[in-house]
């Protein structure tokens, strides 16, 4: 409550220095910004996070007060960002006919910009790369489902390593996983670090096996640093890589299924460069940072315009 009020006192007081309300996640962002709307007249949007299980929707729904929150949210907020269809049916299952705009989040592409072999090699016998290199990088929370790279592992030829770049709450239990699994050894934990790039560029293929995503801005960047993505079969995933031409998809219930995927990159290293390109690409071509500001522009614009109607 401290928070909202908090928000609110600050929108009130700062409201000639601002044209549109930006709000990220349903929760108490967008209630802040859907009663600062009502208070001071600016148009309120808020950016949907996650679909699925761990969902914005799903979590909402599951608060005290989901019903007050719907009708706050309903009345007052100009228009949603969605990142992918599931999250637009879950939102209009919940809060029916709303604006929505559906933006893919973005990432600066170019600072991804792919490494030539001679760099690549530095960096591999630099952090002690080896083999085939699979990289995550992210949060390791449940939500991304770790422990099934981890077990897949084990399917796969000793020279596959299992890099997981970042930290969080699964970090002891996926530590214990990796101790007990036959492929011990293979799984590599970095930490959190400053700069992801360094592991991207010295890797092979980049997995997500998460179970919920909206748009993942971690596949986004090992996309655009030129990396196969090996990624779970969720709207959020599929949104931005479509099987067999950015990447490999696989069931992210099926650890076979994810060792199948990751198989086939590593014994077709053709194969592994050209999803790599095509991944590249699609970042260059659709989901540039410079691309999806111009998008929010436009949004911001037509929201301003409605708003002084």
């Amino acid at each position: 409550m401290a928070y909202v009020v908090g928000g609110l006192a600050w929108l009130w007081a700062n409201r000639e220095s601002y044209d549109v309300i930006h709000c990220h996640q349903l929760l108490s962002p967008a209630t802040i910004g859907a009663l600062a709307r009502r208070l001071t007249g600016r148009p309120a949007l808020a950016k949907l996070a996650c679909s699925g299980r761990y969902g914005d929707v799903s979590l909402i729904r599951s608060h005290p007060f989901a019903w007050m929150r719907r009708l706050i949210l309903r009345g007052n907020l100009s228009a949603f960002i969605c990142l992918n269809d599931e999250m637009e049916r879950e939102l209009a299952g919940w809060l029916g006919p709303v604006q929505v705009h559906r933006v893919p989040n973005g990432i600066d592409a170019g600072a991804f910009e792919p490494r030539d072999a001679g760099a690549r090699a530095a960096l591999r016998s630099r952090l002690g790369v080896s083999g085939f290199a699979l990289v995550f990088t992210g949060a390791l929370r449940a939500q991304k489902n770790l422990g099934l790279a981890i077990s897949a592992l084990a399917r796969l030829p000793d020279r596959v390593h299992l890099w997981i770049v970042g930290d969080g709450a699964e970090r002891s239990r996926l530590a214990s996983l990796a101790e007990a699994s036959p492929a011990r050894g293979r799984v590599h934990f970095v930490g959190s670090v400053d700069d992801v790039r360094p592991h991207l560029f010295a890797s092979d293929a980049f997995v997500l096996p998460s179970v919920a995503e909206g748009v993942s801005n971690a596949l986004l960047e090992a996309m655009a640093a030129g990396l196969p993505p090996i990624v779970s079969a969720i709207p959020g995933n599929a949104s931005v890589v479509e099987n067999g031409k950015e990447g490999l998809l696989f069931d992210p219930a099926d650890e076979a299924d994810l060792a199948r995927a990751v198989n086939e990159l590593e014994s077709d290293e053709r194969k592994a460069r050209e999803l790599g390109l095509a991944a590249r690409n699609r970042v260059l071509r659709d989901l540039d940072l410079e691309r999806i500001a111009r998008r929010y522009e436009e949004i911001y614009a037509t929201l301003i315009a409605s708003q002084r109607r």
